[in-house]
């Protein structure tokens, strides 16, 4: 399973999660967002800190073609994560440069999946909240029994380093990475990083 470190905002966590052997590393590009990282790690530093094995990812909320392009040219982006709604042709244009994964959020009462059409890369699954992502909560993960989507997916919303042997139990085939964030913080932006560790090396063993 692959895991993927969201809510980067420092130069010293990025390095960490590249040593660690963590997978993604997560950008947070919306300004409303206390984990923005636009303002916080200029496009150098996340273009050169890593092993070449440390995939990085942007997330956006409905963003337009130019501010997505320039981002991923300055900050050497190999996955985008999109919130909102994006006709195909967007998608596709998107695609020639990058991963496409589209975020969807799920209510904590829902009581069944709602899988998005178009030709995405990944899809993940969050809690929804009143804005963006970013709840820190879970929603039920039996809707997962029946996955009727095709695309592999990426499991987000409030796990914490508990919830590391459950995920290691998961038999769904779809599942492809933990997402991570919030329960691995000290600080909105700042990881704590003998937490993101020990869930590494747990996953990984």
């Amino acid at each position: 399973m692959k895991i993927k470190v969201c809510g980067i905002t420092r130069a010293e966590d990025l390095g960490a999660l590249a040593e660690l052997g963590a997978d993604y590393a997560g950008f947070i590009f919306y300004p409303k967002s206390p984990r923005f990282a636009g303002d916080k790690l200029s496009g150098r530093t996340v273009r050169e800190t890593g092993n070449g094995k440390l995939l990085k990812t942007g997330v956006f909320v409905q963003p337009d073609m130019n501010t997505l392009q320039r981002t991923i040219a300055d900050y050497g982006l190999d996955m985008v994560q999109l919130y909102g709604d994006f006709e195909a042709a967007f998608v596709e244009a998107v695609k020639l440069k990058v991963k496409v994964m589209k975020a969807v959020s799920i209510p904590e009462n829902a009581s069944a999946l709602e899988i998005p059409s178009g030709e995405y890369d990944y899809l993940l699954f969050d809690t929804a909240g009143k804005g963006h992502g970013g709840t820190g909560r879970k929603f039920d993960w039996n809707l997962f029994k029946g996955y009727a989507g095709g695309q592999p997916y990426f499991l987000a919303g409030g796990i914490g380093p508990e919830d590391a042997e459950e995920l290691l139990r998961w038999r769904e085939p779809h599942l492809f990475a933990a997402d991570v964030n919030s329960k691995f913080e000290t600080a909105p932006g700042v990881k704590d990083m003998r937490l993101v560790e020990a869930f590494i090396k747990q996953i990984k063993k």
